[in-house]
């Protein structure tokens, strides 16, 4: 989910039977914009905290003998895409799969148009 309503917390809050990816912050200045929700308890899954920002969240789903990585992306219209997108390519690289969905939302824009 991108641009999830946080309110006071500047996390996303859900009941306890959904399991929420997401970096936990009470900084209203840096609220989280980014976050996966997982709604099935019995899927399996790996994390790297060092994979995970306000706006940039990376799963590996196990699913079977298969790992496919999930990434939930927001990128800021004050952002440029170019350090997004390098962001992203490196959380990429150092995820165990080379299966990969990318969602998001794409506010960022280029440099090239600016």
């Amino acid at each position: 989910m991108q641009e999830p309503y946080v309110g006071a917390k500047s996390h996303v809050t859900v009941g306890s039977h959904y399991r929420v990816i997401q970096k936990i912050t009470n900084d209203k200045t840096k609220p989280v914009r980014s976050a996966i929700v997982i709604t099935d308890p019995n899927i399996q899954f790996t994390i790297n905290p060092r994979l995970i920002t306000e706006d940039i969240v990376v799963v590996e789903l196990n699913i079977g003998h298969t790992n496919v990585g999930i990434i939930s992306m927001y990128l800021h219209e004050k952002g440029i895409i170019e350090e997004d997108l390098s962001t992203i390519k490196k959380f990429k690289e150092a995820m165990n799969t080379k299966d990969v969905i990318i969602g998001g939302d794409a506010n960022a824009s280029s440099m090239q148009g600016r």
